[in-house]
């Protein structure tokens, strides 16, 4: 059986026509749009596919999407696959930026907790409570960072007492009351 070798070959205006090809088809799949971006990211939050939320989301916000817009539904995103660690890195970039943002920083604060942090979690309440004596919230965690702090059963009764002067009917009030109960029984055992 005899093969013969076939050559092709290309002439230099074909080679041209397929590389004009190639470089219209590059341009017309440039990478999406900063908001292209943060849309696909809502979508997929919406979704409940969290690692291509969080994927979208942080590449909208490094492609120029103003933070106060990507924030919420990324750090939603963050909670609610339970990747504490991760929102608490977001949201402490924001706070270095906006240290006046109490809300952001009680987020913080429980992130703190949740992650095992109660120290910088102690630290982040203070400050909102010094902020905002009046606030209900923070006097409650205050009694959760401090409830498992050895030596802390006073300011833990103290901060739930406040936050049940507070706010008496709050969302928190039967947990809180349930915690007094549970923490003056000990007592008068011991």
């Amino acid at each position: 059986m005899n093969h013969k070798q076939t050559r092709v070959h290309f002439s230099p205006l074909v080679l041209l026509l397929s590389l004009g090809a190639c470089a219209t088809a590059a341009s017309s799949s440039q990478a999406p749009s900063a908001s292209a971006l943060f849309e696909q990211g809502v979508a997929a939050h919406q979704a409940s596919d969290s690692t291509r939320a969080e994927q979208y989301l942080s590449a909208a916000l490094e492609a120029g999407v103003p933070e106060e817009r990507v924030l919420p539904p990324l750090l939603q995103t963050c909670l609610a696959s339970d990747r504490y660690d991760t929102a608490l890195h977001y949201a402490r970039r924001r706070l270095l930026r906006h240290p006046e943002d109490w809300y952001l920083r009680y987020l913080v604060a429980n992130l703190h907790l949740a992650t095992g942090q109660p120290e910088r979690a102690r630290l982040e309440t203070e400050r909102l409570i010094e902020e905002r004596p009046q606030a209900a919230d923070p006097h409650y965690l205050m009694a959760l960072v401090t409830s498992d702090l050895p030596r802390g059963r006073n300011q833990t009764v103290q901060s739930l007492h406040r936050y049940l002067a507070i706010a008496p009917h709050g969302p928190h009030a039967a947990d809180a009351k349930r915690m007094l109960r549970r923490l003056t029984s000990k007592q008068e055992r011991t």
